[in-house]
């Protein structure tokens, strides 16, 4: 690679031996995001070859757009960071989750000239500094990571043990004193006809052969009927390559085989239509959740009524943005905009909204289904305050080009919403219609000058577990004249719940 004064640095240092025979993944880095020098650790854990490297952007490395920018905020604030917890990005285009530790090198005039340092997969992390925890059984999910959804399980090999979270047995139908931590708890229930593959899948990741282990199969619920599941996990080996931990998620897939199903039904009377479905099904998936895809379903099926249902509503705003695009132009503004929009979304569809409008300030979103009831309320809320922080993080690195915070204004409703395609032959939309649509406007309107910018109406308050997490504040326009029109302030101090 090159830049030699910046290689020879390194050497000059001593660090040349060092940085090429360490396991964990070594870089050295300008501070403008070209790689100057990679191991072979590095090499193996995002899959890009040394000459890859040459080529790329440290930005393509990262899961997401603001990462790098929030470590470079970091690193060069204090001169170093340890286990800076980042999400990266394989060339296959999977995440691995990973720790970064490093330091600010310098040019003759003392300006930073880029970083150096090493990355450290989060499971590998979890085995240097909490492998006693784990073979003992303490606090065997302390140290797991997993998504809010997922079963979380940790197999102690050598113990003949597997610790199953409270989740995973719910997925079965069984409450948390149901099932002990035995191997036989787990393959007892796996499918007849799927326990070959599974057995197969489990010896093809610890000979090698594989680099995670990710297998798809039904294992038997409590009620008598198959449920399908994605087993995802990693292992720890010791120095004779012979494993002593798998540790993973188990996610209930049943839903989605059930759509696909459906539309293999379908397909034996109008093969057409399904194939339209299916194409239907990709591009609304990158748009809804997947209860609101479910939704869409069941009305396009004729199998619910008017399209009317109870929902909560999220409108949010960037307070001010018609000033900020005004003094930098509607092409930065855009960039700006974009790269706000990037991280907000994914928390929409994380915390299982619905994005129905992107317009030129804001977004509008829905919560909730049959399903959900209550807890789409729940969701909104908490969701609103994870974006408030999302901003909160975004200011810290901010553009030079925006002077002051950007602020984001979000109103949330709860109430009766007529959810579908409205337009013509020409051009439809999916859409939201209804009072809780306008009291959400109209919250968020309100709240751009609040010290907490987020303001629920009263039915989204009585679904909260923790009502103390809000604050009544004055009531707001006579037009709307209802017991909902009490306007409500999420703290910023306080959890909403669970």
């Amino acid at each position: 690679m090159e830049t030699p004064s910046a290689i020879e640095r390194v050497q000059r240092e001593g660090y040349r031996i060092f940085f090429h025979a360490h396991g964990h993944g070594m870089y050295l880095t300008s501070r403008e995001g070209r790689f100057l020098e990679v191991n072979a650790s590095l090499c193996r854990i995002l899959g890009y070859s040394r000459e890859d490297f040459a080529a790329l952007h440290v930005n393509e490395t990262y899961a997401f757009p603001l990462a790098r920018r929030r470590f470079q905020a970091a690193v060069e604030r204090h001169g170093r960071v340890e286990r800076y917890p980042v999400r990266l990005r394989r060339k296959d285009g999977s995440h691995v989750q990973a720790f970064l530790d490093a330091f600010v090198w310098t040019l003759e005039d003392g300006k930073p000239g880029g970083y150096m340092g090493h990355v450290v997969e989060r499971v590998e992390a979890l085995d240097e500094e909490h492998a006693g925890a784990l073979k003992s059984g303490a606090s065997p999910f302390s140290h797991a990571v997993g998504a809010a959804n997922d079963g979380l399980w940790q197999w102690m090999l050598p113990e003949k043990r597997i610790a199953y979270s409270a989740r995973w047995k719910e997925i079965l139908g069984y409450r948390e004193t149901e099932v002990e931590d035995r191997v036989e708890e787990w393959f007892s229930r796996i499918h007849r006809d799927d326990f070959p593959s599974v057995r197969k899948g489990l010896s093809s990741y610890l000979l090698g052969e594989v680099p995670v282990l990710h297998l798809v199969f039904r294992m038997r619920h409590r009620d008598g009927k198959d449920r399908h599941v994605l087993l995802r996990g990693r292992g720890q080996f010791d120095a004779k390559g012979r494993p002593w931990l798998l540790a993973g998620s188990l996610t209930n897939l049943t839903h989605q085989f059930q759509v696909i199903e459906g539309l293999r039904r379908k397909e034996k009377d109008l093969s057409a239509e399904s194939e339209k479905l299916a194409a239907e099904n990709r591009l609304l998936s990158q748009y809804f959740s997947a209860d609101q895809v479910d939704s869409l379903r069941r009305k396009s099926a004729g199998e619910e009524g008017d399209g009317v249902e109870t929902l909560t509503v999220l409108s949010a705003e960037l307070a001010g943005a018609v000033a900020i695009m005004e003094r930098l132009g509607p092409g930065p503004f855009a960039a700006c905009y974009n790269e706000i929009l990037t991280d907000l979304v994914d928390i929409l569809y994380g915390a299982g909204g619905s994005v129905l409008e992107m317009h030129g300030d804001g977004i509008l979103a829905v919560f909730g289904s049959p399903e959900l009831g209550r807890r789409g309320a729940q969701a909104a809320v908490a969701c609103a305050r994870q974006l408030q922080r999302a901003m909160a993080t975004y200011n810290e690195v901010r553009p030079e080009a925006l002077e002051d915070p950007v602020r984001l204004a979000i109103g949330v409703a709860t109430g009766k919403v007529f959810l579908g395609s409205l337009g013509s032959v020409r051009r439809k939309e999916y859409t939201a219609l209804g009072e809780p649509v306008l009291r959400a406007r109209r919250l968020r309107v309100e709240a751009r000058d609040l010290p907490d910018p987020v303001l629920i109406d009263t039915p989204t308050r009585e679904a909260l577990d923790l009502k103390e997490a809000v604050y009544r504040v004055e009531e707001s326009s006579p037009r709307l004249e209802s017991t909902e029109s009490a306007r409500w302030a999420v703290s910023s101090e306080l959890e909403v719940g669970g």
